[in-house]
């Protein structure tokens, strides 16, 4: 059955009833139009849906591990351009950046499928992270002047 309705979707989770509120319509204060689905229901039926190949193809949950790991690697990438090696010693050694974008990502995925190195890298970033807080000159600021 297709609607031509539009719906809201919405997550709830400061309440007596967490979960997801889903409404017909552009307005969430109908309580008149809406539904709620505790969490605990949604997670059974989303887990279901996914062991009978419902929820989304399995070429699609193959991918995305390999998906999910290339975007850590781009803005890990990312990030280090937008440290200030000036000021900070980033945590990836600088050989991996050789070559631009998008083979020093690449470069950065393999090597964060090795168990080792991917947690060297955990540690840098909890690191770097806690210098951050300390000092925010770091990371190199883009602002430009306005006049």
């Amino acid at each position: 059955m297709a609607y031509k309705s539009k719906f809201m979707a919405w997550l709830e989770g400061q309440s007596e009833l967490k979960g997801i509120i889903i409404s017909a319509g552009e307005n969430v204060a109908n309580p008149y139009s809406s539904a709620k689905i505790p969490w605990e229901y949604a997670a059974e039926r989303i887990a279901e849906m996914l062991e009978n190949g419902e929820y989304c193809s399995q070429d699609i949950i193959d991918s995305a591990a390999e998906k999910e790991i290339k975007d850590i690697a781009d803005h890990l990438w990312y990030l280090h351009q937008d440290t200030d090696k000036s000021v900070y010693q980033y945590f990836i050694p600088d050989d991996m950046f050789k070559g631009g974008f998008p083979e020093s990502s690449e470069r950065i995925k393999i090597a964060l499928l090795d168990k080792d190195t991917l947690q060297e890298y955990i540690n840098g970033l909890e690191q770097f992270v806690a210098d951050y807080e300390q000092n925010r000159d770091i990371k190199e600021s883009f602002a430009t002047e306005s006049t």
